[in-house]
């Protein structure tokens, strides 16, 4: 996941670095979402914000929350990176 609560720029490197350790099949990334009726929806004020109030884009591929320890340029590069499309 990328864009969770508390994550930084430094813990999404580290995740991608040990998906490639583990050297595995397949891995798959995802952006965190706040859906309606949850805990995170409910509090992601206190960390962050929602970038967009269209249901149709909540989806794994598309960045709707924005953590304040991160960007959405940032989020989406290393989306890239951690899904084989480009290098750091």
């Amino acid at each position: 996941m990328i864009g969770n609560i508390g994550e930084t720029e430094n813990s999404i490197k580290d995740s991608i670095e040990l998906s490639l350790q583990l050297q595995s099949f397949s891995s798959y990334f995802h952006f965190a979402d706040p859906y309606p009726s949850s805990q995170f929806y409910d509090d992601y004020d206190k960390y962050g914000i929602i970038v967009t109030d269209n249901l149709d884009e909540f989806n794994p591929r598309n960045v709707v929350f924005v953590s304040s320890e991160l960007t959405k340029e940032t989020m989406e590069k290393y989306m890239k990176i951690a899904m084989g499309g480009t290098n750091e």
